[in-house]
């Protein structure tokens, strides 16, 4: 009668972080031993879920004018107003 190895584990109180090591024959078997993290993403959307009832209607864009830019003369800064002393 062969005995699996996740049976012999579930006998065996073990701790998240520890290594179990042991040697059978010549052969050396190493046990690393980790916490599962549940899942923290949230299950895909399914297309039943989406339940979309519009109650309100947009308005449509309004009319779009095109204006063609031309370069002007540049604006000087104002005189400085220098006292006379």
């Amino acid at each position: 009668m062969s005995i699996s190895l996740a049976d012999v584990l579930r006998q065996v109180e073990l701790q998240p972080g520890r290594v179990y090591r042991c040697q059978v024959g010549d052969l050396r078997v190493e046990v690393r031993v980790e916490r599962q993290i549940p899942d923290l993403l949230p299950a895909p959307l399914r297309q039943c879920d989406c339940m979309f009832d519009p109650w309100t209607d947009l308005p449509t864009p309004g009319t779009v004018t095109l204006l063609q830019a031309e370069p002007g003369c540049p604006l000087l800064p104002d005189v400085p107003d220098i006292p006379v002393d």
